[in-house]
């Protein structure tokens, strides 16, 4: 079974919280790389308990392992869903990795069926991830709302 590995950051305080997300990396190596170029830009370096890996296999999720074939090994699809609450704030989680949008859409479709994600059966997303490229590289300031 293929290992992926999805960096995520979290920043929050009582009123304030923040997610980004990072990039998928194929070894731990790259990750750990990632993670230490990450702590040297604005935003992060302040909040360097904020980064969080999860693990995932390819192709399998909660339901099952669906058997892939040949994949093009430079992008995986990632599943994610998100949605608001009564106040406004958005939630969002990260449901597996696939080797093709065809698998992607199969889980995505046994998802919609789970109560917590049939009441926002609209906040799925699909997305072409290339993999071992990172995002955020230029930091984050964080701005406090009243």
């Amino acid at each position: 079974m293929i290992k992926y590995y999805t960096l995520i950051h979290q920043w929050y305080d009582k009123i304030n919280y923040e997610e980004k997300y990072l990039g998928v990396f194929s070894t731990l190596s790259y990750l750990d790389e990632a993670i230490c170029d990450y702590k040297k830009l604005p935003g992060f370096k302040e909040h360097v308990e904020g980064f969080y890996v999860k693990q995932f296999m390819l192709d399998s999720d909660f339901f099952q392992t669906v058997k892939h074939q040949y994949y093009d090994e430079s992008h995986i699809y990632l599943l994610t869903h998100s949605y608001y609450d009564e106040d406004d704030n958005e939630w969002g989680s990260y449901l597996g990795t696939y080797s093709s949008i065809e698998n992607a859409i199969k889980s995505q479709d046994k998802y919609k069926e789970l109560p917590l994600f049939s009441k926002s059966s609209d906040g799925f997303y699909i997305a072409k991830v290339v993999l071992n490229e990172r995002e955020w590289m230029d930091g984050f300031f964080t701005t406090f709302h009243d």
